[in-house]
């Protein structure tokens, strides 16, 4: 039996991908010094192939992963056919100090594909269309140093929630977070980092999909999607793959399978 974790979504097969037609995307507002601690576990991400460059979004999910989409981390390219290695990944981490777009980096390493202690995606994320919701994947660091910088990580869902109604009907009118590096916007501002946020319950979802109408666009990809619970912790529950003509969507963290491959690349 699946179990959703909206009370308002409906549940779907493992490959169903739970469609929305959003009328407007959900206004996006740039990143500044006095917003949530989060956004610092957020970091910018080049991935260096044997064909071509790609930026990306990536986030701390401990103190030597980072999660990323898998087309990003993985040897398959969005939507291709064919493999194209990934040779190495530049990770910058910014410091963004005041509103008036006033970015510095606080570091910057460049890995490559040896010096990386594991890096991919999920095993049946093969690059097609249809791979979706194996859209996601992770580089394991060699060390902490970067972790170091920023002291903090987001944190997965604890999978005793899944069942349970008075939590879920709670949760409907609490806000759901995602950030990413945008490219249009770092061809302009280096280091601009664009949050996007939204109720929880205005978050559509199958079993292994998350739909919502946050804007997104390419450089996005890897985003986390999140939410703050009553401790203060930033709780992972999506990370950002696509973008669609009428909604745009990531892969669901609330799903078994998908908490237990994480975790297995954690360990």
């Amino acid at each position: 039996m699946t179990v959703c974790l909206f009370l308002f979504s409906a549940c779907g097969s493992t490959g169903e991908i739970a469609s929305m037609n959003c009328q407007r995307m959900t206004p996006r507002h740039e990143v500044h010094s006095g917003d949530t601690p989060a956004y610092r576990y957020i970091c910018h991400i080049t991935v260096e192939r044997k064909f071509g460059t790609f930026p990306s979004t990536a986030f701390f999910i401990s103190r030597d992963v980072l999660l990323t989409a898998g087309h990003s981390a993985g040897e398959w390219s969005h939507w291709k056919v064919s493999k194209n290695p990934v040779r190495s990944v530049t990770i910058t981490l910014f410091e963004h100090y005041d509103d008036d777009h006033n970015y510095a980096p606080i570091a910057t390493k460049t890995y490559t594909r040896s010096q990386l202690k594991k890096f991919g995606a999920h095993p049946n994320y093969k690059g097609k269309k249809g791979d979706r919701i194996y859209d996601y994947g992770y580089f394991k660091l060699p060390d902490d140093s970067l972790y170091s910088l920023i002291k903090g990580s987001f944190i997965l869902p604890d999978t005793l929630i899944l069942g349970d109604t008075t939590v879920r009907s709670k949760m409907a009118n609490e806000k759901i977070y995602m950030a990413g590096y945008p490219a249009s916007k770092q061809d302009t501002t280096e280091g601009s980092l664009w949050a996007k946020t939204d109720a929880l319950k205005n978050i559509s979802a199958s079993a292994t999909y998350l739909s919502c109408c946050l804007r997104t666009e390419e450089g996005d990809s890897g985003a986390p999607i999140w939410y703050k619970d009553t401790d203060g912790h930033y709780i992972l529950i999506g990370i950002h793959n696509t973008g669609y003509d009428d909604f745009n969507g990531g892969v669901r963290v609330f799903n078994k399978e998908t908490l237990e491959t994480i975790k297995g690349w954690v360990k």
